[in-house]
């Protein structure tokens, strides 16, 4: 390799970091998911900050902003200091795999690499949210710059060792890494760098995990034992997943839809228009790699193939529909192109990445830079009918009511109505009309959003149907009319389109 080389892929990545620091700081998402708000509080109460499936995340971002709290005037919220220090990881992800393909092709085939892991719609919209996944993923991406070199020393097996750590304890999924980091980084290691990759990526861990346990009293029994370390993975009835599984059929379309999610916003299904363009992106990326297919594997390839293929089985066992768990897999999808970045074909890459990029702006993150609309209603809702933290609010999703009691201070509680009914299988629609009476005999106010928001969960349930229940006969307007049959609708008026649900008598 020439001299010139690695100097030359050091200021490409950098020049590719700080460019998408600036894009993603111009176009700072607004539209939070419940676990980055849920996070976020947690991290400003100061509990509950340990979880054993990403179990010093909230705990290391408690610090920071408490410290952020001693050097400024007044501290930001939480929501935002954790969305910074996963802009910046997503920043660095992509600056290390672009200085691993720079190593092998020209600057721009090497720079497109780069925006295309923050391009994805996975990818970005993680690295805009107080959420835990992006920060482990970076530190798998350093890790495979550091794995570049051709020989090791012991203070880069301390290193790896070390970023390893951190990633399982930041988020459990990634002792999945740790196999194949020993696989990568071992004909490159002396006796002694050996010997720290053996024992520190799993050692140090559970260190941390026994420690912290036994402060928790998770020692008390063999039950409480197995739950602080599997997490949501230990039930009363044994080891399971995040939530009930659906039946195999759904569950896999689940899966193929949330690997799509990681290449497009869900809003795609709503517009007609991008699906053409979609196709032709996924195309030309795709058609982009054919070279490779044709040449021998490189060393590393078949690791990071299996890095994929694990993650992809443990997503399908444990939650299928939901694209955070596939990180690894879109992180391990782009590592391998960026090592075989010199066959790749560069004017397919460029426009596959372009249009990749174009879609999810148009789409998501020229959107995303204002509050969506759902936010919107529910704070006038929430200002016209002095909405407490005794009544009720029917809404598309639970982050609505999340982000009125974050940003707001508006607590209310939350009811899944009709389009969320719609979306999981295991939710009996019925239970929207008895959640409703419930609420009514109990004295409370409900009120619904449902009619106004026109959001992309009723889209999403109006056109894929496979994620959930089959459809009525009338489609998502006539599931709502069902689930609201027999109330009162009384209009706000301050606010078209949303309604106080008051008793009526019931249609026989």
């Amino acid at each position: 390799m020439n001299a010139s080389v690695a100097p030359r892929a050091a200021v490409v990545a950098t020049g590719v970091g700080c460019g998408l620091l600036v894009l993603q700081l111009a176009l700072l998402n607004h539209d939070f998911t419940v676990d980055g708000l849920q996070y976020a509080a947690a991290v400003e109460r100061g509990e509950p900050l340990l979880h054993p499936n990403h179990l010093l995340y909230n705990a290391l971002n408690h610090v920071l902003w408490r410290t952020l709290g001693l050097l400024l005037p007044s501290a930001p919220a939480a929501a935002w200091t954790m969305q910074m220090v996963n802009i910046v990881a997503g920043c660095v992800a992509a600056a290390a795999l672009t200085q691993i393909a720079a190593k092998r092709a020209a600057a721009p085939v090497a720079a497109a690499i780069g925006v295309l892991l923050l391009a994805g719609f996975g990818f970005w919209t993680f690295s805009q949210e107080p959420e835990v996944y992006v920060l482990p993923a970076a530190l798998v991406a350093v890790s495979l710059l550091i794995l570049e070199r051709a020989h090791l020393a012991s203070r880069h097996a301390a290193a790896l060792a070390l970023l390893c750590a951190a990633a399982v304890l930041l988020l459990q999924q990634y002792v999945f890494w740790f196999p194949l980091l020993l696989w990568l980084a071992w004909p490159k290691l002396q006796a002694r760098g050996r010997l720290l990759l053996l024992t520190v990526p799993w050692l140090l861990p559970l260190l941390v995990y026994v420690a912290l346990g036994h402060a928790n009293g998770a020692f008390e029994s063999f039950d409480a034992l197995l739950r602080w370390f599997l997490g949501y993975g230990w039930t009363a009835d044994g080891i399971g997943t995040y939530r009930a599984p659906p039946p195999l059929a759904a569950r896999a379309g689940g899966l193929l839809l949330a690997l799509g999610n990681l290449w497009f916003a869900y809003e795609l299904v709503a517009s007609p228009w991008a699906w053409p363009l979609a196709a032709a992106a996924v195309l030309a990326v795709l058609i982009s790699a054919l070279p490779t297919c044709r040449a021998p594997l490189r060393r590393g390839s078949v690791p990071l193939m299996l890095f994929i293929g694990v993650n992809l089985l443990f997503t399908f066992w444990w939650e299928a529909r939901n694209i955070e768990f596939l990180l690894p897999v879109w992180i391990g999808f782009v590592a391998l192109l960026a090592l075989h970045a010199d066959r790749l074909r560069s004017r397919w890459l460029a426009v596959g990445v372009l249009l990749v990029f174009a879609i999810n702006a148009a789409l998501a993150m020229l959107p995303q830079r204002d509050w969506p609309m759902r936010y919107q209603l529910a704070g006038a809702l929430a200002d016209a009918a002095q909405l407490g933290p005794e009544d009720v609010l029917l809404t598309e999703e639970l982050n609505t009511v999340l982000w009125l009691g974050y940003f707001h201070d508006r607590p209310v509680r939350f009811a899944p109505g009709a389009i969320s009914a719609l979306m999981h299988a295991d939710r009996d629609p019925a239970l929207v009309a008895r959640t409703i009476d419930a609420a009514l005999a109990r004295g409370q106010r409900v009120f619904t959003l449902e009619f106004a928001e026109h959001g992309r969960l009723r889209a999403l349930a109006a056109r894929l149907p496979l994620l959930g229940r089959p459809m009525p006969e009338g489609g998502v307007d006539a599931a709502l009319e069902q689930a609201y049959a027999g109330f009162e609708l009384q209009p706000v008026a301050a606010v078209p389109g949303t309604y106080e649900v008051r008793p009526a008598e019931r249609v026989q």
